[in-house]
């Protein structure tokens, strides 16, 4: 399916068919210029055989050398030493590391967008949230534990400036917001609540089944306890002891109940119907495109337009090279060679499309011919798209309002023809019942 051709709407349309022609031409001569060069220094035979004389063998070895020898001193080489490819080798690894991370750094918003998660759950999927951190201050909490359970420990994380670490929905919710608004009900008579986050990283890399459990991470150095939510004591007793070590338990603890929130998420994403969604997304293609609609001419009118420039500031491709001057004058159809015609209509208008066939056929429209439309059923837009595209036997392109605003059209169907010896072009609207 050509849908590429299709939404690229045919701004591009002559270069792509000169540039074709020119590469051709100058493949060729290139091959044709090279095949003589070669038989002139002897490197095949006349007539594609390879020359028996060998003596021409060392005067080209001694002249490669002597070649060799004036481009380094002049500095030519210098760009194939050893230093510098190593430093261009440094730049391309580092440009494809970054693109590495940045294309990973996207992954949060791409689920977001295609999988169907909230952005908090897509985050999740994000390196800034995945990566474990080089240090915790924080406590481990569970909905197993009791309401009040749970305001205390959100005090005492606040109170210590710590963070509160949950592994995944509270049991019945559907979302990570419906247990987050949980969390923010018990804490509503809070005046400042603490970092609340689904850590299931955290609770795996720390072991934490059992919960409270409050914990202290530094330079490599862990320190949890059990059963208590007092993190200013546990700070204070990790800065008297150089080694890691476990507290144990100092009161009543609760299993964790919940599952992996990252673990939800990737079942959610297995169970996601990307081809239906996909099948849904083109589809609705057509209702969701806006076109550029225009009415039935009142009138035929002829109207010509000079494409002429003046360039305001010199114009260079990325290699620097002047491709223009400032006050220069430039006409594109001045260096146009081949007629690149427009023809535009509305393919939903049957006269439009019974005027497009007899058109085409017309001895009065000679060069390659661009057919457009304006709209399409939004309903059925493939298969009416199909339908015209087999109808004419070749593209249709939808017409885009750039071309609308340059050439001044204000009705359909109309006719955009280059004419090369004025250097204009001409356009044509026209009026249906003229011509019938």
């Amino acid at each position: 399916m050509q849908f590429s051709k299709l939404l690229a709407c045919g701004l591009v349309v002559i270069l792509p068919f000169m540039a074709l022609s020119g590469d051709e031409v100058f493949n060729t001569k290139k091959a044709d210029e090279m095949a003589q060069k070669l038989r002139s220094e002897k490197w095949v035979g006349q007539d594609n055989s390879t020359s028996t004389d060998t003596s021409w063998v060392q005067g080209v070895v001694e002249q490669t050398g002597e070649a060799s020898k004036s481009l380094k001193a002049d500095g030519s080489l210098n760009q194939f030493s050893v230093e510098s490819v190593e430093a261009k080798v440094q730049a391309y690894e580092k440009a494809a590391q970054q693109l590495v991370d940045n294309t990973y750094s996207r992954l949060d918003v791409e689920l977001q967008k295609h999988a169907g998660l909230t952005q908090e759950e897509a985050s999740l999927f994000n390196p800034e949230y995945s990566d474990a951190p080089k240090s915790h201050f924080a406590i481990f909490i569970s909905f197993s534990m009791s309401e009040a359970e749970i305001k205390d420990a959100l005090t005492s994380a606040q109170s210590a400036g710590a963070q509160v670490y949950l592994k995944g929905l509270k049991k019945g919710d559907e979302s990570i917001m419906d247990t987050l608004s949980h969390l923010q009900r018990l804490a509503i008579k809070m005046d400042e609540k603490p970092y609340t986050r689904f850590n299931p990283a955290a609770f795996e890399q720390f072991q934490v089944t059992q919960v409270p459990t409050i914990l202290y991470h530094e330079n490599g150095r862990t320190y949890t306890a059990r059963g208590i939510t007092n993190l200013r004591w546990l700070k204070g007793h990790a800065v008297d002891n150089m080694e890691s070590q476990d507290f144990g338990s100092y009161g009543p603890t609760k299993p964790v109940l919940e599952r992996s929130i990252v673990e939800d998420i990737q079942d959610r994403i297995a169970s996601f119907d990307f081809e239906a969604e996909k099948k849904r997304t083109v589809d609705s293609f057509w209702k969701r495109k806006k076109f550029v609609s225009l009415p039935n001419a009142d009138k035929s009118e002829v109207w010509f337009i000079d494409p002429t420039v003046r360039v305001t500031a010199d114009v260079r491709n990325p290699r620097g090279d002047l491709l223009a001057r400032a006050g220069d004058i430039i006409n594109p159809l001045a260096t146009m060679t081949a007629v690149q015609n427009f023809m535009i209509f509305d393919a939903s208008n049957v006269k439009h499309l019974e005027w497009a066939t007899a058109a085409l056929s017309s001895p009065q429209l000679t060069g390659p011919v661009m057919l457009m439309t304006s709209t399409l059923n939004s309903e059925n837009g493939w298969e009416h798209l199909a339908a015209i595209r087999k109808h004419f036997g070749k593209e249709i392109y939808l017409l885009p309002k750039e071309l609308v605003d340059k050439f001044k059209l204000s009705a359909l169907p109309a006719i955009i023809t280059p004419e090369l010896k004025k250097q204009v072009f001409r356009i044509e609207q026209i009026k249906l019942e003229e011509r019938q």
